[in-house]
């Protein structure tokens, strides 16, 4: 099949190697890399946790410098990057914000100023494009952490014609996560007054960022035909499946699939035993293995069910 070879930017708040919580980081570690492998020209833009340099990454300083106004002040950021499996991966350094012990807090609780910390992103991933002269066909966005870029995608286009061509794709990962953060946010990122409404991004009067990226993204997908079927009920919407029925022309579930290279027990180091579809022995070995750590009955004739989730009511 002949395929457009296009320019693609990711941009998220983590993808592993480099910073990962969740399943979100496994898709945009992953699906850059299959896309590269297409031909593509891939590129994705991360924030500068300081998890990428605990485990052992470390980016080029390039010289580069975005600055963004936060409220009444300018905060600057630097632009770092390395190439791996053919992708260029940006990191938007700035210590303050992102230099932290965590990518969304620690023991279990939010920084206080997650708001801030991803709408300086949002704008800093732009501002960065601009400063590589990056012109993306599609910008690729995840969760509420990337939720405004669509927003302000759409804004940029009607200021010049640098992103005449880009369109917006939002990924959604879990709605339930929808970025909701104080009204007076509005000013503190420099967002329309105007869209602080139920067509924009007002959520119970509160700032959404999943649904600046809801009502604003060109097209919108979710990890499964299922659950895009689902979000659009008031059972699994969140709040939001009125906003999304309206948007249902624009929605689509395409299925997660797993990384081969990772996922492969022929050479998972981590297993007691490889195994593959020629010689399955070493399966049997695996399982004895787990119902021993786990301090189950180790009996080959019992069945053994496994799923890797939290254990959460979305996870049935």
């Amino acid at each position: 099949m002949n395929r457009k070879k296009r320019t693609l930017v990711f941009a998220a708040s983590e993808a592993t190697p480099f910073a990962k919580t969740g399943g979100l980081g496994d898709v945009v570690g992953a699906l850059p890399r299959a896309l590269a492998q297409w031909g593509h020209r891939v590129a994705v833009l991360l924030p500068g946790h300081r998890m990428v340099r605990q485990r052992g990454f470390a980016p080029d300083n390039t010289g580069h410098q975005v600055a963004i106004r936060l409220g009444d002040r300018d905060l600057r950021a630097e632009l770092s990057h390395l190439r791996r499996d053919s992708i260029d991966v940006w990191f938007i350094d700035q210590p303050e914000l992102f230099d932290r012990p965590g990518l969304y807090g620690v023991d279990g609780r939010d920084f206080p100023d997650n708001g801030e910390r991803y709408g300086f992103f949002c704008h800093a991933v732009l501002a960065a494009l601009r400063t590589l002269n990056l012109q993306p066909d599609i910008l690729h966005v995840h969760d509420w952490q990337t939720g405004l870029l669509p927003l302000l995608l759409h804004l940029e286009k009607k200021r010049d014609s640098f992103f005449s061509k880009t369109g917006s794709l939002l990924t959604i990962h879990n709605l339930a996560y929808q970025g909701l953060f104080p009204s007076q946010l509005v000013a503190t990122l420099h967002l329309p007054q105007e869209l602080f409404c139920m067509e924009g991004f007002e959520y119970w009067g509160k700032l959404s960022f999943l649904k600046a990226g809801i009502q604003f993204a060109d097209r919108i997908n979710t990890v499964s035909p299922g659950y895009a079927a689902e979000i659009l009920t008031s059972e699994y919407g969140c709040g939001f499946e009125g906003i999304l029925q309206e948007k249902r022309a624009r929605l689509c579930g395409i299925l997660n699939g797993i990384d081969p290279d990772d996922w492969d027990p022929a050479v998972d180091p981590c297993l007691p035993a490889n195994y593959d579809s020629s010689d399955p022995a070493g399966k049997a070995r695996c399982k004895s293995a787990l119902q021993q750590e786990l301090g189950l009955a180790v009996d080959s004739h019992l069945p053994l069910l496994a799923m890797v989730t939290r254990i959460d009511r979305q996870k049935g």
